[in-house]
């Protein structure tokens, strides 16, 4: 019986699959794949059938589970029938997924919580009349009608609702629906077609006889490309005849990969490519014109290479495979490849290159080479002499005429040439970092190393060594030679260094231009002499003798101080850079270039050690992760739209489930069909008792699904979208009354942001919030006013009485007051004035003190001075002074205790010692100037540390800036100073303590140390302004918003400053009272 061989056909498990000479397989390495384990599933091991839906959502039929559905988060289980096995699958248009199963067919749809459940179609047909089997296969047809084929039977459910069994001839195999006909394998009559409830023979099919066809897809317009147990046909539907495809080495390889390898499933991946599952070896690739170019199998980490069924899923580029085993994923449609461990290549890897046609591979525990198996596959192989050590560079080397490959490693220099290794005596036990091959002397190699440069010069079949002295101790980290012949040296953490043709040699450091000290690479490109440094690209000025930013990558590299690991030169005038441990590639656009970074956001988190471009387009990227592939002539559409779906919906109070994930709508065919649209029906009204609610969500992206972010709100309660992160769950409690649509969408791994899902709801407010408690609230309120007024009423009444004789005895009284009060009042007055006039003559005083806004502008700085004091005479006080001899300027901005009259005597004390102190020349720093102004406060106020002693001194910030050569010193009692530098803000804090008697006196001050840069400023400040209360909630004005307001406004001209500070004061304070004396003083460096 042809029913009892296809059984056993299926479950013979060949203990070996047959290799043979193929040409290179897997050439440069395998797509991301990953595989999902019954554990992972939590199901059966077998399974049968994959498809996805229109939403995006895969389902797996398995052997013992129902169908299995995976939404790129969660996997959940949709029972069917007697645990019956599932065969097939298919989806039609409308979205509706179709089940074939032992027995058994149906649909998969949502109730009415929105839970996907199974329904049977068995009762809408007699099955008394004929014996269902095993459903194999399921198809959806042109108009709509799926069909469910069985071996013996194939039901058609029509798109009307009826429901057609046709039944098949004896030792009928597998049928398959291409290009609208319903195609029929019969072992005795060959290939045979459905007409309407008919079985017909097609024209030519009898060549099929004796023949088991497992698979048919469309080869091109009017031929069919057939699969049988024989091998590959190509079958023409207009005159019926049958041919073998182009007959070359090529095909035939493939055709006996398929037959040898007991191919079972088939997809189409476009008009060239096609994807086979077979029983043995996994998944295999092949050209329309039969070659065979991939193969993933468990050789390269595929789990299991039985494969059931195989899907394609055009837009994700991915292959779904069911197995025996589990279930797996291809990242097929992908640039890049990668080495999978079985490959054999181990270790971080530094280094890459091409050399006579060989693949060479530099890692930390040796040299690989890269060879291919008698079957194709790829593998990497340790080459003699290397082993155990680290090998960190190659260089190409032309040596009279001849192409050597040069090898540095931890231990010695080696060279490859004629398939010799030769390691030279005079570089052995050396640990060589970089190479440059000199452009403009010949045989010339220079080596950098952990002691510093040597120079191998090839001659007479050796090297000869020579090392410059001014060049030792010094660990080398890149080297370059410029078009002029000067050797650029790039160091671990002494700058850069020039060996000049001349011999004479450059050490360049911070001084010179260079933003870091440290790990600087050196590259000589069309674009010039480029350093990479950690912030940001640079190059040397000739004509000023030194380092200038880079700017023609766009000058966000350099401003946001990335770091630039690595850069080089690549395919077709690309530029390949390591920026934070990042692959960016650079593409020349006219006059600028732009970044490409999508396509290398799907390499993993690693160490990128190298960048190695082929001139055919081909890219090797290596690292701490191991070896990657990149080839620049793949085009992919990254921008691809997904959906991010609601999966469920819970009300926390109770655990109770009001939406389980599948919208549906109804198209008058009796049953609900999923959506991605939320039915009227879903629209929940919740009583107020169940304002806790849960969300579930999930995006079926499937490109490295485990990196997808979610990003959320609630219309209504939110004001803007929460932060991307993993979790795909969001919480809300304790909701207020309302309506609200709670939205999600999704961030992939290429940044590109999904469809966004929405799930609307309302609350209903509680008794107590309804329109009728609000109406008896009222009558309530009306009834006790009405009593509230009568009784209130006649008090009344009875006070006016008492209070009439009380108003005559009380007139005469006050009138006599009132004369005596007016007296008293023009004494006062009087009083008021005197004091008045002193403490103006006061203020003149203290404003004579204090220096004008103009007095020290110059071509060097200049400033801004806001002062506002709370009283008449202020508490605070500014002090700026310029000390000629030294060319410096000293500044503070000081608070004193108190504020009015007691404060302006404290700062009047304080002027008179600062001036005083900075006057000596023995005071020479800024911590200096506040420890003797805190001896000049102590001994003035004769303070001796007494109980009940006043402790009267000074907040201050105080600079002492050398505005010829830029550095500034800095010292402060409580009161920091801001510098503001390139738009970022700097916070130097000052001491804990102040200056005056307090416990830490005998604890001298310290000083801070700044190199200012052209265009930096900085602030003085006493703490009056921050602590200004005001705004909306009358709150304090605090030090945060303080900053964020100075970083605002820096770029603006220092006077334009100053007026922008009263203008923000005044409007925080509005009819508040001023609490404090204000100062701000601002300095900004001009050259």
């Amino acid at each position: 019986m042809r029913y009892t061989f296809f059984k056993i056909s299926l479950v013979i498990i060949f203990s070996t699959f047959y290799f043979f000479g193929y040409t290179q397989i897997n050439k440069n390495g395998i797509p991301f794949l990953r595989n999902f384990s019954p554990k992972e599933y939590n199901a059966h091991n077998q399974n049968w059938a994959v498809v996805r839906d229109k939403r995006g959502i895969i389902y797996v039929g398995n052997n013992d589970n129902g169908v299995l559905e995976y939404d790129g988060k969660t996997w959940r289980n949709i029972p069917v029938p007697n645990n019956s096995i599932v065969r097939s699958l298919t989806v039609d248009s409308n979205g509706t997924v179709y089940v074939g199963t032992v027995g058994e067919f149906g649909r998969l749809q949502p109730d009415a919580s929105g839970k996907l459940i199974y329904q049977s179609l068995n009762n809408k047909t007699d099955t008394s009349k004929f014996k269902l089997n095993d459903v194999w296969k399921t198809y959806v047809g042109n108009k709509n009608e799926v069909y469910f084929c069985a071996l013996g039977n194939i039901i058609i459910c029509n798109n009307d609702g009826s429901i057609i069994p046709v039944k098949l001839p004896q030792q009928s195999f597998f049928s398959f629906y291409v290009d609208g006909i319903l195609y029929i394998s019969n072992y005795i009559e060959g290939l045979l077609k459905i007409n309407g409830d008919k079985v017909e023979n097609v024209k030519g099919g009898e060549f099929y006889i004796n023949r088991d066809i497992f698979n048919i897809t469309t080869y091109k317009r009017g031929i069919l490309l057939i699969y049988t147990d024989k091998g590959l046909f190509l079958y023409n539907t207009l005159d019926g005849t049958t041919e073998k495809p182009i007959n070359n080495e090529q095909f035939k390889k493939t055709d006996k990969f398929l037959i040898d390898n007991n191919a079972y499933c088939s997809t189409k991946i476009n008009d060239d490519l096609y994807a086979w599952g077979t029983y043995n070896s996994g998944i295999g690739i092949s050209e329309k014109k039969g070659k065979l170019v991939e193969v993933y199998n468990d050789s390269i980490g595929l789990q299991d290479n039985k494969i059931s069924d195989i899907y394609y899923c055009k837009d994700q580029g991915i292959i779904w495979a069911t197995q025996t085993l589990g279930i797996s994923k291809v990242e097929f449609d992908s640039p890049i490849r990668y080495f999978s461990k079985e490959s054999k290549l181990s270790g971080t890897i530094y280094d890459i290159i091409r050399y006579n046609g060989t693949l060479y591979v530099a890692t930390e525990i040796g040299l690989y080479e890269l060879t291919y198996k008698n079957n194709g596959f790829p593998i990497f192989i340790p080459v003699p002499g290397f082993k155990g050590q680290t090998i960190n560079v190659f260089k190409l080397m032309n040596i009279d005429g001849e192409q050597h490959l040069i090898i540095g490693s931890s231990s010695a220099l080696s060279e490859i040439y004629n398939n010799k290794i030769n390691v030279p005596d005079s570089l052995c036990n050396t640990y060589i970092q970089a190479m440059c091959v000199s452009s403009t002397k010949k045989n010339t190699l220079y080596i950098g190393d952990q002691r510093g440069l040597r120079i191998a010069t090839y001659k007479n079949g050796k090297f000869t060594i020579s090392e410059p002295e001014k060049i030792k101790n010094l660990e080398i980290r890149s080297l370059s030679e410029d078009n002029e012949g000067n050797l650029w040296i790039g160091s671990l953490v002494n700058g850069v260094y020039k060996l000049a043709t001349d011999g004479s040699v450059k050490n360049f450091t911070t001084n010179d231009g260079l933003p870091v000290m440290n790990d600087i690479f050196v590259s000589n490109t069309p674009l010039g002499l480029i350093f990479s440094t950690a912030k940001g690209f640079y190059e040397f000025d000739k004509k000023n003798n030194k380092f200038i930013p880079k700017n023609i990558f766009g000058n966000k590299i350099n401003l946001n101080n990335r770091n630039i690991r690595a850069f080089y030169t690549g395919f077709n005038n690309q530029y390949w850079v390591n920026i934070d441990n990042k692959v960016f590639k650079f593409i020349k656009h006219y006059d600028e270039f732009k970044a490409d970074t999508i396509p290398f956001k799907r390499l993993p988190q690693m160490s990128v050690q190298v960048i190695y471009s082929e001139p055919d387009g081909l890219t090797w990227i290596g690292g701490s992760e191991g070896l990657y592939y990149y080839d620049n002539n793949f085009k992919k559409n990254y921008n691809v739209k997904y959906n991010t779906i609601i999966r469920s919906v819970t009300i926390n109070a109770n655990d109770s489930i009001l939406f389980n994930g599948t919208y549906f709508s109804n198209i008058n065919k009796g049953y609900n069909v999923p959506s991605l649209t939320q039915p009227s029906e879903l629209k929940p009204t919740l009583q107020y008792k169940f304002n806790n609610l849960t969300f579930t969500f999930a995006a079926p992206y499937f490109e490295d699904e485990n990196n997808l972010q979610y990003s959320y709100m609630l219309e209504g309660l939110d004001e803007k979208w929460s932060k991307w992160s993993s979790d795909n769950k969001a919480v809300y409690t304790n909701l207020n009354e309302g309506k609200y649509i709670f939205k999600v969408k999704a961030l992939n791994v290429f940044n590109i942001e999904s469809n966004i899902g929405e799930y609307e709801f309302e609350i209903s407010p509680p008794w107590w919030r309804t329109t009728w408690a609000y109406i008896g609230y009222i009558i309530i309120g009306i009834l006790i006013l009405i009593f509230s007024i009568k009784i209130y009423t006649r008090k009344l009444e009875a006070d006016k009485r008492r209070l009439e004789g009380i108003v005559v005895e009380r007139t005469a009284e006050v009138v006599r007051q009132k004369d005596e009060i007016l007296d008293k009042n023009k004494e006062i007055e009087h009083k008021n004035k005197d004091i008045t006039d002193s403490i103006l003559y006061a203020k003149r005083i203290q404003e004579a003190l204090l220096p004008t806004e103009n007095a020290l502008n110059n071509d060097y700085f200049e400033y801004f001075i806001y002062f506002k004091p709370k009283d008449i005479v202020s508490g605070d006080f500014y002090f700026l002074k310029k000390i000629e001899r030294s060319n410096v300027i000293v500044a503070a901005a000081v608070d004193c205790t108190g504020h009015g009259v007691p404060g302006a005597f404290m700062s009047m004390l304080g002027i008179s010692f600062l001036n005083e102190i900075i006057s000596k020349p023995e005071v020479t720093h800024s911590d200096i100037v506040l420890n003797r102004l805190r001896e000049s406060i102590i001994e003035s106020l004769n303070q001796s540390g007494r109980e009940g002693e006043t402790k009267d001194g000074m907040d201050i910030n105080l600079i002492a800036y050398e505005y010829l050569n830029h550095k500034l010193e800095f010292s402060g009692a409580n009161n920091p100073l801001y510098l503001i530098r390139n738009g970022e803000l700097i916070e130097y804090k000052g001491d804990k303590m102040p200056v005056g008697l307090h416990d830490k006196m005998n604890i001298p001050f310290s000083r801070n140390k700044i190199d200012m840069q052209v265009g930096d400023i900085i602030y003085l400040f006493s703490d009056g302004f921050a602590d200004q209360f005001g705004g909306e909630k009358g709150k304090k004005y605090m030090y945060k918003h303080y900053k964020e307001f100075l970083t605002s406004i820096h770029t603006k001209p220092m006077k334009i400053q100053r007026d922008l500070i009263e203008k923000e004061i005044i409007d925080w304070r509005g009819e508040m009272e001023q609490v404090d004396d204000h100062i701000i003083m601002g300095i900004k460096v001009l050259s």
